[in-house]
């Protein structure tokens, strides 16, 4: 297994995500102040590593 390296955002992004649970992509995307598709993307990313 790959050891996933995280950085600041990533960081922000799995926070966010284990404080309010599910999130639509925009709030989620407002919240760790990234636009939409890109923080999707990362949260794809972070979700597929485990």
């Amino acid at each position: 297994m790959r050891k996933l390296s995280l950085d600041a955002t990533d960081i922000r992004i799995l926070s966010a995500v284990q404080k309010y649970g599910q999130l639509s992509k925009t709030k989620l995307a407002e919240l760790v102040k990234l636009s939409p598709k890109p923080c999707w993307a990362r949260l794809n990313r972070l979700k597929a590593a485990g």
